[in-house]
């Protein structure tokens, strides 16, 4: 369908707005991929590396393991597993730069649709849920290497708390794809999607994951093609109070 942009400046920037937009969609969706590989690759080859190290070393089997045998295993393991950590390390980091991303996309959608900005504030909740549940962990960690036992349930209750914070925020980003079905139909599946797999992730975290991924597919998809036909001047709205014909 041909489209009508509102002329004059405001027509241009609102254009340059969507088509921003779009592409930092696109890339948020391409490191949220990225992401999942290098978390799954690297999770799988890290467990295997783990077994593998403890199986190439010799315990004499008239005596039981003693400490310099467990202090040689846990070194070979943790020198075999260094990398997979590493690339579990890197995934973690693309998976919130993928939201930031995501953020500056709803933003510049924002100025083309004032409606798009639920989307904003959604990839900024899911951020600000990730550092609660990392600052948790952490403190946690801390807590009870210290045998301070009490306190480090609290901190747990602080990661119950990031990830509803993200869990809103990722519904609200959801709402976005949703309403961006006007630039692009498919996008609203990946909305759906989006939405069901925060939901099953409540029951099922590896099944909400796959969903994410899946989502993430579909964006990066969709939003492609909403970019060419924007170039090619084929999509449907340009403008938020412009008319299509």
């Amino acid at each position: 369908m041909a489209i009508t942009s509102e002329t004059g400046a405001l027509g241009n920037d609102k254009h340059n707005a969507l088509r921003e937009g779009l592409a930092a969609l696109r890339r948020g969706a391409l490191y949220n991929i990225i992401s999942f590989v290098l978390i799954v690759a690297g999770g799988v080859f890290m467990i295997a590396s783990s077994l593998a190290a403890m199986g190439g070393i010799a315990v004499p089997a008239e005596a039981p393991m003693g400490p310099e045998h467990a202090t040689r295993i846990i070194g070979r393991v943790l020198l075999a597993t260094i990398p997979y950590f590493a690339a579990i390390a890197l995934g973690l980091v693309l998976a919130i730069l993928a939201w930031i991303v995501w953020r500056r996309a709803a933003t510049h959608l924002s100025l083309y649709d004032p409606s798009y900005g639920i989307g904003a504030t959604g990839a900024l909740l899911v951020l600000i849920g990730y550092v609660i549940i990392l600052l948790s962990i952490v403190v946690a960690i801390a807590l009870v290497s210290s045998g301070v036992v009490g306190l480090a349930l609290a901190a747990f209750g602080g990661m119950f708390l990031g990830a509803l914070i993200s869990f809103i925020g990722g519904v609200m980003f959801a709402i976005m794809l949703l309403r961006l079905d006007k630039i692009e139909g498919g996008l609203k599946i990946a909305g759906i999607l989006l939405l069901v797999g925060m939901v099953l992730s409540i029951f099922n975290m590896s099944v909400g994951a796959a969903l994410l991924l899946v989502t993430s597919i579909l964006v990066y998809y969709y939003s492609g093609i909403a970019l060419s036909k924007l170039e090619s001047g084929q999509t449907g709205v340009v403008s938020s109070g412009a008319t299509s014909g």
